[in-house]
């Protein structure tokens, strides 16, 4: 049988039969490219955003081009991962799973706060290291010529295991082109629409600043991991 994956690629015009065939990661593509192969579709912008419940896609795609890119020396690819959680909630067994998109640091990059955290524990730094990026507060700009590549695990948590951190197993799954662009967009909409993600950040950015404030004069209360751990199971027995 033909190979019926799908590339991405400059140029290329999508249908609604396209958004169930497999996306082909071994032809590289870029966040520009999904950006413009969504504003070049058969499919109509506002009939794509309704499929992907994302109505900001254009909105998108005028902002990647309104600035150059600009590569800050540290991120190195975008990456699609899949990861599932499993645990018991109200006596239920529940499993779930979804698909997610963040940065991928260059090999080894780390950053002075690690280099202090590892310095003062007396620790080498960890080989082969990559540090993990989110994404949702960054512009279109910021992210739109890196490669977007397939992760080659798959990661699941069990929340039942509160010593766990997770087990990444070796295996690089297959992802349909409208799996592939929900994800992008749930992501990159995390907060809405652009003007809704700088908002936020901003707010964010200014909550930062009145905490560094209050360390800095004494009037903020801080407690210990123990102390709120020791104060919410408290709450459960009570």
């Amino acid at each position: 049988m033909e190979n019926d994956n799908i590339k991405i690629m400059p140029r290329m015009k999508f249908d609604l039969d396209d958004l169930i065939r497999v996306v082909d990661f071994s032809h590289p593509f870029t966040l520009r490219d999904v950006l413009k192969a969504c504003s070049d579709s058969e499919i109509p912008l506002k009939i794509l955003e309704s499929i992907l419940h994302c109505p900001y896609i254009d909105d998108l795609c005028k902002e990647i081009d309104s600035k150059p890119f600009t590569d800050d020396g540290k991120m190195e690819y975008l990456e699609i991962c899949w990861t599932g959680n499993k645990g018991t909630y109200d006596g239920e067994k529940e499993s779930s799973n979804s698909w997610g998109l963040n940065g991928v640091g260059i090999i080894n990059c780390y950053s002075d706060d690690m280099v202090k955290m590892y310095g003062h524990m007396k620790k080498e730094l960890p080989k082969d290291f990559r540090e993990n990026y989110a994404i949702e507060f960054s512009p279109m700009y910021e992210l739109a010529d890196y490669e977007i590549r397939m992760s080659q695990k798959l990661y699941i948590m069990d929340c039942d295991d509160e010593t766990s951190q997770g087990d990444n197993i070796d295996f690089t799954p297959s992802i349909t082109l409208i799996e592939l662009l929900y994800a992008i967009f749930w992501e990159l909409t995390f907060c809405g629409s652009p003007k809704d993600r700088d908002a936020k950040s901003e707010e964010l950015l200014k909550m930062m600043e009145e905490r560094r404030k209050g360390l800095k004069e004494g009037t903020l209360k801080t407690t210990s991991l123990e102390e709120y751990k020791k104060y919410i199971f408290d709450k459960k027995e009570t």
